[in-house]
């Protein structure tokens, strides 16, 4: 039997603070078993330029890179647990927050 995977979801302006532009931060929520944890995307976004319900950029000039981004963003995730699904079958979000750690990749810097 494999180990249920972490489920993965985009959450905008979650703390409900904007910034002086008036932008909302877009994190990655992961969850599995317990609480969330939530991760930057590096992606700031007007309110007016996100689709909750598709978890999509809209109404932007870039919005198609934007979205390619963080699919990449997500599947680099995946890939993280994939990796160590086949090491240690007890994988969680806090050993996915290591892991990204240890990418030392700015982009993948967990956000709370």
């Amino acid at each position: 039997m494999s180990a249920k995977p972490i489920q993965y979801k985009l959450v905008y302006n979650r703390k409900n603070q904007l910034n002086s532009k008036g932008e909302g931060v877009l994190q990655v929520e992961a969850y599995k078993d317990a609480k969330p944890v939530y991760f930057s995307t590096g992606i700031h976004l007007l309110p007016e330029h996100w689709d909750a319900a598709k978890e999509r950029v809209i109404k932007r000039n870039d919005s198609h890179k934007l979205n390619n981004r963080l699919t990449q963003i997500i599947e680099g995730y995946k890939a993280i647990e994939l990796d160590q699904n086949r090491i240690n079958t007890a994988f969680t979000v806090q050993d996915l927050e290591k892991g990204l750690d240890k990418a030392d990749n700015t982009r993948f810097t967990p956000f709370a």
